[in-house]
């Protein structure tokens, strides 16, 4: 029997005070403005995402994993591919953009279900694309308002554990790396990125991620919750033969925990002077496209 569709409505971007919203006010402030008070109007979201084509691509791909591990979570069973089963209305959704998506999340699909890194067969869902809102904001982040939304939290247990560190080691088509050492039992929490490359630094960079550190402080503040074992990136990578790697980051240090509050802090500052432009070039024209507010594009910001 041949499963109903899923229509599913793409959401834009992250959380609405999250870590990427404050961030933007140190990059150009006066994009940060704009893209804040024209978030939710159509031609804004449709400019968006038709200028930065990865984001989109992520983005198609984090809905096909939502509703993956839903699936699994309400015992419907994870043999439904959700790559055949979830359409998109929106018309910015391109080929293309679609096709990678596809065979990103059909990769790592394939790796989840030969029961390789996680397996599925004994997997606890915690919850999937959760949003958290910080209950006291102010004091542990620096700003009036921080928000994240979380991917998925599973509940891992000593079986997923020896079967992650049994694969702590490079292959053609899977890697698990990082803290190795650090894996337990216990709730983790997984994110997903989508990558066209594996840069070089990508190692240092997911372990050094002030996004992780700040969506392991969000997790503690959940009622009943104890804190998060630590975090798992799993990039399927759309480069020949799909590879996929998880990369397993520990809880976040003291150090890391002051280093978010800070960053955060000098952006609330940048927020407090106003929308001043700062027109460079990593601003204006960001790695494949243009900043959708630049007159360029259509957009009402001037430069100067």
């Amino acid at each position: 029997m041949t499963a109903e569709p899923i229509i599913h409505t793409l959401a834009r971007g992250g959380s609405a005070r999250g870590l990427h919203y404050w961030l933007s006010w140190l990059d150009c402030p006066q994009r940060a403005a704009l893209e804040n008070e024209r978030r939710d109007e159509p031609e804004t979201q449709a400019r968006f995402v038709q200028t930065y084509s990865g984001m989109l691509v992520g983005t198609i791909g984090h809905a096909y994993l939502e509703h993956f591990w839903k699936m699994l979570q309400a015992e419907r069973g994870a043999a439904i591919d959700p790559v055949g089963v979830v359409r998109f209305h929106e018309t910015y959704v391109d080929d293309d953009a679609r096709k990678e998506a596809t065979n990103c999340v059909s990769s790592l699909l394939r790796v989840i279900a030969a029961d390789g890194p996680i397996p599925l067969s004994t997997t606890e869902v915690g919850f999937v694309e959760k949003e958290i809102s910080s209950k006291d904001a102010l004091m542990r982040f620096g700003v009036p308002e921080f928000t994240g939304r979380l991917d998925v939290a599973l509940k891992l247990g000593s079986e997923h554990i020896a079967a992650l560190k049994g694969h702590a080691a490079n292959t053609e088509l899977l890697n698990v790396d990082g803290a190795v050492g650090a894996l337990k039992p216990g709730k983790w929490i997984l994110d997903y990125k989508f990558l066209g490359s594996r840069d070089t630094n990508l190692l240092d960079r997911t372990l050094g991620s002030l996004q992780y550190a700040a969506y392991q402080m969000l997790f503690e503040e959940l009622p009943g919750e104890e804190p998060a074992a630590g975090l798992i990136q799993i990039c399927p990578f759309n480069v020949k033969g799909n590879p996929v790697r998880f990369t397993v980051v520990p809880s976040p240090s003291e150090d890391a925990r002051a280093m978010v509050r800070n960053i955060l802090v000098q952006a609330r500052e940048a927020q407090e002077r106003g929308p001043v432009p700062k027109p460079l070039d990593h601003n204006c024209y960001p790695y494949k496209g243009i900043c959708p507010f630049h007159h360029a594009a259509g957009g009402p910001c001037k430069r100067f």
